[in-house]
């Protein structure tokens, strides 16, 4: 742009029939973006989640073959200004995501809104559809309960992906209700699944958590709700972070939401997200450490609803629409 913004200044100084040739000038004749009367025009939108209006923060947005740059917000909203007239690529790209690009094309000056779609990778996912109502999951997953606790597929007018869902309920003294799932070994994995808590028991320290494990299944970074206080309340933990309650955040029974987890050993870092039904992120964390020393790597998740130390009545939660992301 330098380059071009000198010619542009020595062709003004000396005559204005001068021939423009050089391919780095956004003014040039042999530039295929045009933009023969120096116009410029701005762009803004979103990156989302390809098919959905699930927003993907952070993601680094560019042009070309001119290039402007930026990074969408927390809420994926991006704006670039300056651009040349002419015929772009606009593209983003963020981990656990495959690269997202559309075609753009302004003659003139003023503003585009165009959102950018971004396709999520998939290890797998799980809707639980395949099922009848009241049968158990098929292997490799592996449900486990113990006291007055169960877990199955059921059905719920609430999910996302009609027509089952999966239930998890206790109500006696230190019982839980437990499924998993092995993964293939890796450095990095995204956890994302609907859920609502049913019932909330009232009894301190019952929680449900979802989490991304070592191949043994002992937890390695997790999302959940806990009941403390008198309400059900936001967590996380990671191997370096002892159970960590989100200040000032509460989260309601019978309400839909998704939780989030993106978690990569090579940077040691997590970050936890909650959304709301629409794909809105209502919460989300900053770069937490998973580990205190030598990561290990993930191979499997779990979700696991444990009651508290006495008896009570019923805690219960639904999931549905469980997606593992390899980054």
């Amino acid at each position: 742009m330098l380059i071009g913004g000198v010619l542009f200044l020595l062709s003004s100084g000396c005559s204005k029939d001068l021939a423009r040739s050089n391919p780095l000038d956004p003014n040039s004749s042999s530039n295929g973006s045009g933009n023969s009367g120096g116009n410029t025009f701005s762009v803004q939108g979103k990156t989302i989640e390809n098919g959905t209006s699930i927003a993907v923060w952070g993601a680094p947005v560019w042009t070309a073959p001119i290039s402007k740059n930026t990074t969408s917000d927390s809420n994926g909203n991006y704006t670039l200004s300056g651009i040349p007239s002419g015929d772009y690529t606009l593209s983003a790209s963020a981990p656990f995501y495959a690269n997202g690009s559309v075609p753009i094309s302004n003659s003139g000056t003023g503003l585009t809104t165009i959102d950018i779609p971004m396709t999520l990778k998939t290890y797998f996912t799980e809707k639980f559809d395949s099922y009848a109502s009241g049968n158990p999951l098929n292997t490799p997953w592996n449900a486990g309960v113990s006291g007055t606790a169960s877990t199955y597929v059921s059905v719920w007018g609430g999910a996302p992906s009609a027509p089952n869902l999966y239930y998890f309920g206790c109500s006696s003294a230190n019982s839980y209700a437990r499924a998993t799932y092995p993964l293939n070994s890796a450095t990095a994995y995204g956890l994302r699944c609907w859920m609502s808590i049913y019932n909330t028991g009232n009894q301190p320290n019952s929680r449900f958590i979802v989490a991304l494990t070592d191949s043994g299944f002992n937890k390695i970074a997790d999302l959940g709700i806990i009941y403390s206080g008198g309400t059900l309340q936001l967590r996380y933990s990671t191997g370096a972070v002892a159970e960590y309650i989100v200040p000032g955040y509460s989260i309601s029974s019978i309400v839909s939401y998704f939780l989030e987890i993106w978690a990569d050993n090579t940077s040691n870092s997590a970050v936890f997200c909650v959304r709301n039904a629409t794909g809105s992120v209502l919460w989300k964390s900053g770069s937490i450490q998973i580990y205190p020393a030598v990561p290990l790597n993930f191979g499997g998740c779990k979700l696991e609803l444990t009651y508290g130390p006495a008896a009570g009545t019923e805690m219960s939660a639904f999931i549905d629409d469980l997606k593992v992301i390899p980054k």
